[in-house]
């Protein structure tokens, strides 16, 4: 697993015997949330506190 972070982004890339490279992109959209895609499927993230 390798993380990019920014910011303003996230991006997690996974891997995985059976599908390769996953790729999870996520957006800023406010202190406690994300919005983005894994695969083209939307993704959201909640900070937990």
């Amino acid at each position: 697993m390798r993380v990019e972070e920014n910011p303003e982004k996230l991006v997690v890339y996974f891997e995985s015997s059976q599908g390769g490279e996953t790729i999870m992109d996520l957006a800023k959209v406010d202190h406690d949330h994300l919005k983005g895609t894994v695969h083209d499927f939307e993704a959201t993230a909640k900070r937990l506190k």
